[in-house]
């Protein structure tokens, strides 16, 4: 099953750290997607912002399904 046909209510989360005070942060888009794909897209904006200051690592990122309450691993992606 192609994963990016899934529907439902995806969630982005980011997972990121501060390199030089170890200060470590989740954050999630307040938005609502209804398709894996659309998710994906936010989370690759979001990594790409993290990614322009020097000071932050990126340790993780993850759609999270809602309805079948599972992750990125869960759906076979």
């Amino acid at each position: 099953m192609d994963p990016t046909s899934i529907y439902g209510m995806f969630t982005a989360l980011i997972l990121f750290c501060n390199v030089f005070n170890g200060e470590c942060k989740a954050v999630a888009n307040s938005e609502i997607y209804p398709t894996l794909e659309q998710c994906l897209t936010s989370v690759a904006e979001g990594v790409v912002i993290i990614e322009r200051e020097p000071s932050l690592q990126m340790l993780k990122y993850e759609c999270y399904e809602w309805v079948t309450e599972k992750d990125l691993k869960g759906i076979g992606f």
